[in-house]
C-alpha cells in the first residue's frame, strides 16, 4: 500500500500495473496531515517525509501512523544526512520515474 498525493498515487497506479504488479499493490492518493491514515498495513515507512516538516506537523504525521498501524506494527523512518561522506545515493522516487 502506497499513499502518497493524489497525482503522485495515480502514477504509481500506472507503474504498478505496467510492472504487473497492480494486483499485489495499491496506490493512495490522499493527505497524510489532514485525513486518517489507511488501516491494514503492519509496516509504514517514511521516506524523505519527515525533514521536510517543522515539529509540530512531524508529530501530526507520527501520531497519525501510529493510529493506523496495529499494536505490534512497526515504523521505518528513512530520512537524508546532509553532507555524509561515502553515503549512497537514493534511489529515484517513484514520483520522479517514467
Amino acid at each position: 500500500m502506497l499513499l502518497d498525493l493524489p497525482a503522485v498515487a495515480d502514477r504509481a497506479r500506472a507503474r504498478f500495473a505496467s510492472e504487473g504488479i497492480a494486483g499485489r499493490a495499491e496506490a493512495i492518493g490522499g493527505d497524510f496531515l489532514n485525513l486518517p491514515l489507511p488501516r491494514g498495513a503492519d509496516v509504514a515507512s517514511l521516506v524523505r517525509v519527515m525533514f521536510d516538516h517543522h515539529d509540530d506537523n512531524a508529530m501530526r504525521i507520527l501520531r497519525a501512523v501510529r493510529a493506523a498501524l496495529p499494536d505490534d506494527g512497526t515504523l521505518l523512518v528513512a530520512e537524508p544526512m546532509a553532507g555524509t561522506r561515502g553515503r549512497s545515493p537514493w534511489v529515484t522516487p517513484i514520483s520522479a520515474s517514467t
